[in-house]
């Protein structure tokens, strides 16, 4: 899934990514590059269907490529923002992923998980987003998947800028 961000940035090689459902919370471990889904949240994605469950990984591994592409951040300075950031390029990764082939079911439950994920604690250092904004994120970063189209919301969430270095991810 993370191909077309090696090849875009130039890298030579992406450090590994382990993904695990072994830990307590769902999270990334840049230490340790590992994507952890805790088995709590495997069996509320569920509910929802594949497409949540694979959102949440996806948005996992959206932190291991700010983590391993540090010019993707650029000027995501806050908690929120990188959070949302991740979201979008979760969007971008499931749209481009040949392997998965998300139907528009699938895509309707990473909208529902991405929405019931929002949290409304805005003035908390930890905020994710609200459901709206994590919804609008995800759904940015697909249609520029599938489309190579930036909507409104690109720039905001995405943070690849048109023109410029950050404009590299073709479509």
């Amino acid at each position: 899934m993370i191909t077309d961000f090696k090849q875009a940035y130039g890298l030579q090689q992406m450090p590994a990514v382990t993904v695990t459902n072994r830990c307590e919370r769902t999270s990334y471990n840049r230490a340790t590059s590992t994507v952890c889904i805790s088995p709590a949240m495997i069996s509320g994605l569920a509910r929802l269907g594949d497409g949540a469950l694979v959102f949440v990984v996806a948005h996992e591994l959206g932190h291991h490529l700010q983590n391993s592409i540090p010019q993707i951040v650029g000027p995501m300075h806050s908690r929120t923002q990188r959070e949302l950031q991740a979201d979008c390029l979760a969007g971008i990764l499931l749209s481009r992923n040949t392997q998965l082939q998300m139907n528009d079911q699938d895509v309707q439950e990473a909208l529902t998980a991405a929405k019931r994920l929002g949290d409304n604690t805005y003035d908390h250092f930890n905020h994710h987003g609200s459901g709206e904004m994590r919804m609008l994120a995800v759904r940015s970063g697909i249609r520029y998947g599938r489309l190579g189209q930036r909507d409104n919301y690109f720039p905001l969430f995405c943070g690849l800028q048109a023109g410029g270095t950050k404009n590299r991810l073709g479509s």
